[in-house]
């Protein structure tokens, strides 16, 4: 992900530091009713996309998925 945000925002390759922490939080009751069937919602002129598990289902597996179909 790092060496996107350097390729996005025109970066040097290696110049942001590496994260200490990382979190992934899960939502036990939010669960979506129904998905857009899309994978991503991706802005390529202001290179900028939206990623979630409200698109394609309500699992890790999903959220994955959405985050790689960019």
């Amino acid at each position: 992900m790092l060496q996107g945000v350097e390729v996005a925002l025109y970066l040097p390759q290696g110049s942001l530091p590496k994260p200490v922490y990382t979190r992934l939080q899960l939502w036990g009751t939010a669960l979506p009713n129904n998905t857009l069937s899309v994978p991503c919602i991706l802005d390529q002129q202001g290179r900028a996309s939206i990623c979630s598990d409200r698109f394609l289902g309500s699992n890790l597996e999903y959220v994955v998925l959405s985050g790689e179909a960019q």
